[in-house]
């Protein structure tokens, strides 16, 4: 569970700093942008060859997960490959815009916790997503 209170927070940081920053908010815990990882640490990822990386650096930006999804299952990586490479990368998304199908690719995110996402919306502030999500997962 501490894991999963990892990635939505990952996430839900991801939603209100998706614009740059000239600091680093807390540890990245080894959880990457794969829109902006170099090429030898993204060939350090689950799934990742050297000939892959090397293809996803030529392709970005990738503009939602689920193209970089499409992309990686392109790359021939099977689902469950990319699902672990979605635990050490992650592409930013918008829970206010986002589709039900980019929160499904947030590793430990199902149908019910899309549901919840797209059911506060709007999403205004960090305290709001963490009271509101707070009810359904431990900290």
């Amino acid at each position: 569970m501490e894991s999963f209170m990892f990635r939505i927070i990952a996430l839900t940081l991801a939603l209100f700093l998706a614009v740059p920053a000239a600091a680093q908010v807390g540890k990245s815990l080894g959880v990457v942008d794969a829109n902006t990882v170099a090429e030898a640490d993204l060939a350090k990822l689950p799934g990742m060859t050297s000939a892959i990386a090397k293809a996803v650096v030529a392709a970005r930006p990738f503009d939602s997960i689920v193209a970089l999804n499409t992309f990686l299952l392109g790359q021939k990586l099977t689902p469950a490959q990319a699902s672990e490479f979605y635990k050490s990368a992650f592409i930013h998304i918008n829970l206010n815009t986002a589709t039900a199908a980019e929160i499904m690719l947030v590793p430990g995110a199902g149908k019910r916790m899309a549901h919840e996402f797209e059911e506060y919306r709007p999403w205004k502030s960090y305290a709001q997503f963490d009271k509101e999500i707070g009810k359904y997962v431990d900290a």
